[in-house]
């Protein structure tokens, strides 16, 4: 029996086709976010599909040519999966494109809702100050990333979709 590594063709890692980068697209405008012009982009096409983002010219074009004939299981940020036909952005790119101030749709938790977010719950928010709706990068009070949540339009309840402490419960 040939092992699952061995029956996998080459390229491993890809440039995103145009419909992925529509996708891609359509993901960070819903976070008010862009990709820095100078980023590049390579999807790990395995059994689902994976983008990993390369801030710097040199691991971008390493990783393309070692890509071409190898299965390069991590290389730069990974920066989302395309799950049931549809591109769901990571929580190490929401973070990274926060942190470099190109993604702008956040909300801010604190105390007993911030611990609560990390476990796994969804947490109501108070929209006196006119929170944004749809998926949101959630934050603590010191700004520190804890997950990504999304908030209905005229509800409270801040559903959480993936937070730090997932990595912990989950082993993920």
């Amino acid at each position: 029996m040939q092992d699952k590594e061995e029956s996998l063709k080459p390229p491993f890692l890809r440039p995103p086709t145009q419909d992925e980068w529509l996708e891609i697209n359509d993901e960070l405008r819903s976070l008010d976010a862009s990709l820095p012009s100078h980023y590049h982009a390579l999807i790990h096409a395995l059994k689902y599909r994976e983008l990993m983002i390369f801030a710097s010219e040199e691991t971008y074009e390493l990783s393309r040519k070692l890509g071409a004939a190898r299965n390069v299981y991590s290389a730069g940020i990974f920066g989302g999966a395309f799950r049931d036909d549809s591109f769901k952005i990571s929580l190490d790119l929401a973070e990274h494109l926060y942190l470099k101030r190109v993604m702008h749709k956040t909300v801010v938790i604190s105390g007993s809702d911030a611990q609560s977010f990390l476990y796994g719950r969804s947490v109501r928010v108070s929209h006196k100050h006119g929170l944004p709706t749809g998926k949101l990068l959630v934050l603590s009070e010191q700004g520190y990333a804890l997950g990504l949540g999304r908030l209905a339009e005229g509800s409270d309840l801040l559903e959480n979709l993936i937070d730090k402490g997932w990595y912990l419960r989950r082993g993920g």
